[in-house]
């Protein structure tokens, strides 16, 4: 077997909100559907709700109205987000729903949007969620490498770590770093998760000497699901797992 298909076939696929292509994204349905589809993981995105102390499971700071104005969610009630359409019937859920629904079939990437400096609220925030994290480890007899917490919020990784040792952690980046290794040894992550727009072979391989897989998001066109199977990546975040899930069993 050639390195090409060797790759294509090993390369992990990362439902990206769930199977967000077809289904609302961060929804129970596309949660759902996501394991249907055989993803290899789910990921999905949470703010921590000040005022309830919840973790809502959604990507945006904000949510609009009917007129299409932005409210922030922390002016927001928990039951005014908990209450808002996705559309097929889907509402917005907090995280122990959405780990309910998962129920352990496949590894969780959980990305903290928090970009909160304040060391209260970090507490707070992450006090809550690893409340939630064993609890739900517990209830499905998880290993501790199917939760992985990932941020674009490096200080608050290393937080997480000191609080929550066992799990995974990776590392988001949007961009190309002058010193990968720098960056790299400097988190307590077993993951770079890297945008499409910013990652090439001397990135991937950089990281992979070290003992760091590479991720890809979001990976959805035919030239980027090349350009990754080229660069060797260990898995692709995908709006569309059953789809590219084909494309890589007849990768040649």
């Amino acid at each position: 077997m050639d390195t090409l298909k060797s790759n294509a076939l090993s390369v992990k696929i990362i439902a990206h909100r769930g199977a967000s292509g077809e289904f609302p994204e961060n929804s129970l349905l596309a949660f759902e559907n996501a394991i249907l589809q055989q993803a290899d993981a789910i990921e999905l995105d949470v703010h921590f709700h000040e005022s309830s102390g919840q973790y809502v499971v959604m990507h945006d700071h904000y949510l609009p109205n009917e007129s299409n104005n932005k409210r922030p969610i922390q002016s927001c009630t928990i039951d005014e987000i908990l209450n808002y359409s996705l559309g097929q019937e889907q509402f917005i859920t907090n995280l122990q729903q959405v780990l309910q629904c998962i129920a352990g079939r496949v590894p969780v990437n959980i990305e903290l949007k928090s970009y909160n400096a304040d060391s209260h609220v970090i507490d707070s925030e992450l006090t809550a969620l690893k409340s939630i994290l064993e609890k739900y480890s517990k209830n499905f007899n998880l290993p501790s490498r199917d939760v992985i917490i990932s941020s674009f919020n490096h200080k608050l990784l290393v937080h997480c770590k000191q609080l929550m040792p066992t799990y995974e952690y990776g590392a988001l980046i949007a961009h190309l770093p002058i010193n990968v290794i720098g960056l790299l040894t400097a988190l307590p992550v077993n993951y770079l998760n890297v945008d499409i727009s910013a990652v090439n072979s001397e990135l991937v391989q950089s990281a992979q000497n070290i003992g760091i897989k590479v991720n890809v998001y979001t990976v959805d066109e035919n030239y980027d699901i090349q350009r990754c199977i080229e660069y060797g990546v260990d898995g692709i975040f995908t709006n569309w797992p059953a789809s590219i899930r084909q494309k890589l069993q007849t990768f040649k």
